[in-house]
């Protein structure tokens, strides 16, 4: 996953951070509604409950808006000073910030912009696609998100299986880029069936970062970007895109330069190296945060593939490293270990269970009602929470988690103090454990 979060400061100070607005770049878990649903689960028999964003997080309950949350136990002890309240956002700010919308999910950027700004009356966050649509929304204290589901770290289109987009899009100018991806979101939202899927065609990160460009110099709140933070998280779609299209239809090489080494980064490492840098040559960023990935063996997709369990766990870890080497140097750039927080939630006391049975809360994912009670958010229980909404998307406890941590970091931890470096015990280990897998799956 890659995620650029763009922060802003100067009229804000007084509230928790000193940068003014937030800027987002990634993938499904930081989409907020770049890819809405379509006529047909909107209007669907069963209610389905898909919000905002398509895989969308548990739905929280209309009368829970305004509302503190409470948080699970564990992040409470590890932060005894906290000093804010922790709540949900409420309806005028849910309304602002996903029009249009009868049931509320709130993903781990909606959490972190209304409590980072407790002084606004409504904090502005607006997804790209609302921009486009409304340009009157944006002010220069708006956070944007461009992130959008099944985003890749490319410069280009895939649709959200990972394929390229065979339909045209005419690429080169960005204007016309952005009018037939909204052309192509229209054409799915408003289909009475679920046909045109796969002809969405998903902006990968460098492509989104363009996007973000080409509006920062139309919009003349965006232009001044002094005191502007950039958040990058992506990856998980390149690791499963080389998992199932390139590694278990035997294309070995493709995979293994993909991956790459500790010693030698991959695709998809390079590639958020070659987002960061467009952030800093074109847009002048000099305040990146890089959030790194979690493991992504403990997803129930990753659990139910028998013997490959241990292999997204070890590609994890090798891009993580990868990442500490490649930004070590850059003084613009801070790389979150958001990994380990969440490695850690997911096994925790209140999530465990569920855990290690990959039992989700939706089960099926076209087939989860609202009136599943699980499906709300609610207290977490000692081992009854769900640490995952379906197969592969984090659940509302864990954005609220990550939220937190990044709050954490962001306003606790000064921007040019260096992070810990990440350290990965037996590198050269993990490489050939890797490579002895892929080796196994390509030679049956």
């Amino acid at each position: 996953m890659l995620l650029v979060l763009t922060i802003v400061s100067g009229a804000y100070a007084k509230d928790n951070t000193h940068y003014k607005n937030f800027i987002v770049f990634g993938d499904s878990i930081s989409d907020t509604g770049n890819l809405p649903e379509n006529y047909l689960l909107q209007n669907s028999a069963e209610d389905l409950p898909m919000n905002y964003v398509v895989p969308v997080t548990n739905p929280i309950a209309e009368n829970m808006l305004g509302t503190n949350f409470q948080m699970p136990s564990f992040v409470a002890d590890n932060y005894p000073d906290m000093t804010w309240a922790w709540s949900v956002p409420n309806s005028e700010y849910a309304e602002l910030s996903h029009p249009n919308k009868e049931h509320y999910s709130f993903g781990w950027f909606d959490y972190f912009i209304y409590n980072t700004y407790p002084q606004a009356n409504t904090p502005s966050m607006v997804n790209w696609i609302d921009l486009y649509r409304n340009p009157n929304s944006l002010k220069d204290s708006t956070s944007l998100n461009y992130a959008v589901v099944g985003a890749m770290t490319i410069d280009g289109y895939t649709n959200p299986d990972y394929f390229a987009v065979t339909t045209p899009v005419d690429e080169g100018d960005i204007g016309k880029e952005q009018e037939q991806v909204k052309s192509k979101i229209d054409s799915y939202t408003k289909s009475v069936s679920n046909d045109n899927w796969e002809n969405l065609a998903v902006a990968g990160v460098i492509k989104q970062i363009k996007f973000y460009l080409y509006d920062k110099n139309k919009y003349s709140q965006l232009q001044d970007n002094t005191d502007t933070a950039y958040i990058v998280w992506i990856g998980a779609n390149d690791i499963s895109n080389a998992m199932l299209n390139k590694l278990l239809k035997g294309k070995l090489n493709a995979f293994k330069q993909d991956i790459g080494t500790f010693k030698l980064p991959g695709n998809i490492a390079n590639n958020i190296q070659e987002a960061v840098k467009m952030l800093e040559k074109q847009a002048g960023a000099k305040h990146i945060y890089v959030i790194n990935a979690y493991n992504l063996g403990l997803t129930p997709t990753a659990r139910n593939f028998g013997a490959l369990y241990s292999l997204p766990s070890l590609i994890s870890q090798a891009l993580n490293a990868q990442l500490e080497i490649l930004f070590v140097n850059d003084s613009n750039v801070k790389v979150i270990d958001m990994g380990s927080k969440l490695d850690k939630a997911i096994v925790s006391r209140e999530f465990v269970a569920k855990a290690k049975k990959t039992e989700t809360c939706s089960k099926d994912y076209f087939s989860a009602q609202v009136i599943e009670n699980n499906c709300y958010y609610k207290p977490m229980s000692p081992r009854e929470g769900y640490p995952f909404w379906n197969n592969s998307h984090l659940a509302q406890p864990m954005q609220q988690i990550i939220a937190f941590e990044l709050m954490n970091k962001i306003i606790n931890e000064p921007f040019l103090e260096r992070a810990n470096v990440l350290t990965i015990q037996n590198p050269e280990k993990i490489d050939k454990e890797i490579a002895a897998i892929a080796n196994s799956i390509v030679n049956k």
